[in-house]
């Protein structure tokens, strides 16, 4: 497939987008087919300058699972100033007689909502922003081998169904290439249902009642090798109702499985951390599956840094995911650099000694406003 390659600068981590381009002359080999859909792809929005710029918080993979297609969608960002995303699973439905694959979200049965309540939202709803399905329609622009996503929701009023669009609105699309396998470059797909469900500690070993997690805002430095726990939020125990705890454990892979294996990857800002991925993680002689990680923050960050911790299960040799905790810091400079400062700022003032200057500390209140 030949298709013009548009090199962009995510978060300091080179990501390579192919599928872009104006159209020219020369035709385009395009084998793209809306019924044959593969791989991750990043939509493209305005960047202010007149040319459309990469948008990796809007972004789709396509995959197969248990047989059936599927497409995993983030539709934008969580909230500003949150560097989250949220992820929605949609099921392949069919061909349209526009070419189009059409993807199904069923918006209203993720909610817990049986048939039969839906059925009558159908028949009583009188508002057009309940949502009931999303629909994502996909068709391939063969004059730049891209994809046009339209993304869409349906729902029910008064019995008639009305189908409208989301914020995202159509978009272009354009294929994230990881060169040479290079999977560091690829973006997280994976749903946090663990939101704040980890914290960053000092120590691998803690105790509850004496050890407090790092201040994520002012606690945290650049370099400093810290251990991240996942404590996710669990019913407290009541009336020693011990089988409803040991459920949530169990519902939280807390408490192991016999035979089964367990490691975890982290990621950082979206992208995988190289060096954190598929780490083991111990089971303790209780039975108790250790989900704690080491790790350091290697670059300050004043907008917060997306952190997911993705925790995985294998089972008689097959690997899944059954869960990702997420959170964000915000971790200062390096204490090193901190002391450099102080550093610098003790021989200045020893500089202007030795020159028989006065030092910040030695002018008075007067002085000061005068050089200000």
């Amino acid at each position: 497939m030949v298709r013009t390659t548009l090199l962009a600068l995510f978060v300091a981590l080179p990501l390579v987008l192919v599928g872009c381009g104006e159209p020219t002359s020369r035709p385009i080999d395009c084998d793209l087919d809306s019924s044959d859909l593969s791989g991750q792809w990043v939509s493209l929005k305005g960047g202010g300058s007149g040319a459309d710029v990469p948008d990796k918080f809007s972004r789709v993979a396509f995959v197969e699972k248990d047989g059936k297609k599927q497409a995993v969608y983030t539709a934008g960002q969580l909230a500003p100033g949150n560097p989250a995303t949220n992820k929605y699973t949609y099921e392949f439905r069919e061909i349209t007689n526009l070419k189009e694959a059409l993807f199904i979200s069923d918006t209203m049965k993720e909610a817990g909502k049986s048939k039969q309540r839906i059925e009558r939202l159908k028949k009583d709803n009188r508002r057009l922003d309940l949502k009931f399905e999303g629909r994502m329609y996909v068709s391939v622009n063969m004059k730049n081998c891209s994809l046009t996503i339209k993304d869409m929701y349906a729902t029910w009023v008064r019995g008639e169904e009305v189908e409208d669009s989301n914020p995202s609105g159509v978009r272009t699309f354009i294929q994230n290439d990881y060169e040479n396998d290079d999977r560091t470059k690829e973006f997280s797909m994976v749903h946090c249902d663990d939101v704040a469900g980890i914290y960053f500690f000092e120590k691998e070993e803690i105790n509850l009642k004496d050890d407090e997690a790092l201040n994520q805002k002012e606690g945290i430095y650049a370099k400093d090798d810290i251990w991240i726990h996942y404590l996710p939020a669990l019913p407290e125990e009541q009336d020693d109702d011990e089988e409803k705890l040991k459920a949530a454990y169990a519902k939280k892979h807390i408490t192991s499985t016999e035979g089964c294996t367990y490691d975890a990857e982290l990621w950082m800002r979206d992208v995988r951390v190289e060096d954190k991925q598929k780490v083991p993680v111990t089971v303790a002689e209780d039975g108790k599956v250790n989900w704690k990680m080491q790790m350091a923050f290697q670059k300050s960050s004043a907008d917060g840094v997306y952190v997911e911790y993705h925790r995985y299960k294998t089972c008689a040799g097959k690997r899944e995911v059954v869960g990702n905790a997420c959170t964000v810091a915000w971790p200062n400079r390096s204490r090193a650099e901190y002391e450099e400062e102080e550093k610098k700022a003790k021989a200045e003032e020893e500089a202007k000694k030795a020159a028989g200057e006065k030092t910040d500390g030695e002018k008075t209140d007067g002085e000061k406003k005068d050089g200000e």
